[in-house]
């Protein structure tokens, strides 16, 4: 038995959003280190100073 759906359609909308922004220095220098995956020993020292 096959279900029927209605088609999805959505209006169109224009992001009227600031930007692009600058981003400070440090969220850079951020963005650029290595992710840090759960299982790393130094992130469970992140969670215990959160």
């Amino acid at each position: 038995m096959a279900a029927k759906y209605r088609d999805l359609s959505f209006p169109d909308r224009i992001l009227l959003g600031p930007g692009p922004s600058n981003i400070p220095p440090s969220v850079s220098k951020a963005m650029l280190s290595p992710m840090l995956g759960h299982l790393d020993p130094l992130f469970l020292v992140i969670m215990e100073e959160v």
